[in-house]
C-alpha cells in the first residue's frame, strides 16, 4: 500500500456481503463508529514478511522456517516495523486505559482486572487485548503472544469495568523432550493494550509460588 500516507482515513471492509454499500455509508457518515481490529499484520513491504526469502521453498516444498515467530511475533523480534500492526484499528472516539490490578490464586487462575473510559464525544466499541510474554526469553521464543480479549461497548465519559482470566495453558509452551505442555518458572509480563504495539498497561508476576501449588 504505497499510497497509504495520501490518504486522510482507510477503511477496511473485508467481506462485507450483500448490505455492504449501506453499511458503508452508515460508517462514512458517522452514524454506526467502526470498531474492528486488524486479525492480522499488514508489511510494509512483502520482502519483510517472514516468508520471503523461503517461499517457494525446495520442491515446492513449504517449510515454516519462522518456527514460533508466527504473524506479529515475526516483526516484533526482529525489530521491523510492519505498514499496520496486529490488533491495530481506529474508530470516531478515543478509549484510555487505566488502573490495572493482576492476581494469582491457588489454582493458578490469573485475574486481570482494569478500566477502560471513552474519552470522546461518540458511542464506540473497544476490543481490549492481554498479550503475556516471558521476561527473559530465549533467542527462538515471541516477545510476547495473544492470549485473551474482550469487546464492550462504551458511551462518552463512561468507564467500563473489564475483567480477563487467563489458565495455565496461557503460560504454557510444548516441550518436545517431555511430549507435553509445560510452564517455565519466573516473572511473567502482563500487557493490556489496544493493538500489538499501543500498549497501555504493564505489570509483571512471578509464578513459581503458583507453580509449587499446581504441581
Amino acid at each position: 500500500m504505497p499510497w497509504a500516507h495520501k490518504a486522510s482515513a482507510i477503511v477496511q471492509t473485508w467481506f462485507a456481503g450483500q448490505e455492504f454499500g449501506n453499511a458503508l455509508v452508515d460508517i462514512l457518515s458517522g452514524k454506526v463508529n467502526p470498531s474492528g481490529k486488524l486479525p492480522t499484520t499488514f508489511p510494509a513491504k512483502i520482502e519483510d514478511t517472514p516468508a520471503y526469502q523461503f517461499y517457494p521453498g525446495t520442491d515446492l516444498q513449504m517449510n515454516y522456517h519462522e518456527k514460533l515467530l508466527v504473524g506479529h511475533r515475526w516483526y516484533e523480534k526482529k525489530s521491523v516495523m510492519p505498514l499496520f500492526y496486529f490488533g491495530h484499528g481506529l474508530s470516531y472516539t478515543n478509549f484510555m486505559y487505566q488502573n490495572l490490578e493482576v492476581s494469582v490464586d491457588k489454582d493458578f487462575a490469573v485475574s486481570c482486572r482494569f478500566e477502560v473510559q471513552n474519552i470522546g464525544n461518540i458511542l464506540g466499541q473497544e476490543i481490549a487485548q492481554c498479550y503475556v510474554g516471558y521476561s527473559n526469553p530465549l533467542t527462538d521464543q515471541p516477545c510476547k503472544t495473544l492470549q485473551g480479549f474482550l469487546k464492550a461497548e462504551i458511551r462518552p465519559n463512561e468507564v467500563k469495568n473489564f475483567e480477563l482470566q487467563l489458565g495455565p495453558r496461557n503460560f504454557s509452551y510444548w516441550s518436545v523432550d517431555a511430549n507435553a505442555w509445560q510452564i517455565k518458572g519466573g516473572a511473567y509480563k502482563i500487557l493490556i493494550g489496544s493493538s500489538s504495539k499501543d500498549i497501555c498497561l504493564e505489570t509483571t508476576i512471578n509464578l513459581e509460588q503458583a507453580l509449587e501449588v499446581l504441581q
